[in-house]
């Protein structure tokens, strides 16, 4: 159950990175109107578990920080491609920042989302023979999804 709010409350949030400073002091972890939080111990065994069942991962040994497995890189890589047809911008270039920052987005679940993420979901895009990631000078990086 704590998994599937954890999940809620990421997705709700639009959250990748959840440091465990942040998790405790969080509406999720901490109910301020009845002075009630989870331990950090607890938090960490949700976090654990939720690594065994591939939804979360830990940044470094040290555990203070995780990262939120929202979806697979290929459901992120297929969100964003089915975006970019919806939107018609098969073999035209977009900018990420159209894509993650931009007015067109806003409703979209990969508005805002994390660089990295972003990064590695191009990647597969990239090699699927789906879109090509590129510098565009001083703009920025620019996105050509390609028709399939």
């Amino acid at each position: 159950m704590w998994s599937t709010l954890v999940l809620s409350y990421c997705k709700e949030n639009k959250l990748t990175h959840f440091p465990i400073v942040d998790m405790m002091s969080s509406d999720l972890f901490h109910n301020k109107k009845i002075s009630r939080q989870v331990s950090t111990e607890l938090a960490r065994a949700i976090i654990d578990h939720m690594v065994t069942h591939g939804t979360a991962k830990w940044e470094g040994k040290d555990k203070l920080r995780a990262t939120i497995i929202l979806r697979t890189l290929q459901g992120w890589a297929d969100l964003i491609y089915k975006w970019a047809e919806r939107m018609g911008n098969l073999n035209t270039v977009t900018t990420v920042f159209e894509i993650l920052d931009g007015d067109d987005t806003t409703e979209e679940e990969f508005h805002g989302m994390d660089r990295d993420l972003f990064h590695r979901t191009m990647a597969l895009l990239e090699k699927d023979g789906k879109a090509k990631l590129f510098d565009v000078g001083g703009a920025g990086e620019g996105v050509k999804f390609v028709s399939q």
